[in-house]
């Protein structure tokens, strides 16, 4: 990776971060090591369909966290893009994310298909639909806490792109736990108002 700065040259601009090309780098070395040893991010228990996701948070009225990630790529054995390799094996591999996650949410992995038509038409999910329609077909991946009854978005990490490697929330795991924290809050007081 060639390391560069873009410098903004408007009057009174503030330059851009520079790219970290080291934490970069030591991402991928932990993503590929973490592929290598094992798959922590499968004790989360996911549910691979959006049905039974609805279903489930039907029932319990726990909001659903979903994780879209591009199935390209990857291991065999679970493919998916560069960007969910990075949120899976960094942030959904972390023992307190995934605590957080089994304790308050319906967990819904997502795996699109490059070109593919988008999966769940749930109102709160219509702007990842049409996020979908315009992604990087080399990688589109992001996380979203959606009402039991798939109304309204309660958090997102937005979609994350790879060269937002080094800092956004859904490649940071205290990052996301916050996010995911303020979401189970949200649902929370919506199932005591509804009540």
């Amino acid at each position: 990776m060639a390391a560069m700065t873009i410098v903004l040259l408007t009057a009174g601009a503030e330059p851009e971060e520079r790219w970290d090309e080291e934490g970069a780098r030591k991402a991928v070395e932990r993503v590929l090591a973490v592929e290598k040893a094992a798959r922590p991010w499968e004790k989360i228990g996911w549910v691979a369909d959006g049905a039974t996701a609805a279903g489930v948070a039907r029932k319990s009225g726990r909001p659903i966290m979903v994780f879209f990630h591009l199935e390209k790529g990857g291991p065999k054995q679970a493919p998916c893009g560069p960007g969910g390799r990075v949120m899976r094996n960094v942030v959904l591999a972390d023992a307190k994310v995934q605590a957080l996650i089994k304790k308050e949410f319906v967990a819904l992995k997502v795996g699109l298909k490059p070109g593919g038509d988008f999966p769940l038409d749930w109102p709160a999910l219509k702007q990842w639909e049409r996020l979908f329609q315009f992604a990087d077909p080399r990688s589109f991946t992001g996380c979203v806490v959606v009402s039991a009854d798939r109304e309204v978005q309660f958090g997102t990490t937005g979609s994350l792109l790879l060269w937002e490697l080094v800092d956004p929330k859904g490649f940071d795991a205290n990052k996301l736990r916050r996010m995911l924290e303020l979401a189970a809050a949200r649902g929370l007081e919506e199932r005591a108002l509804r009540k």
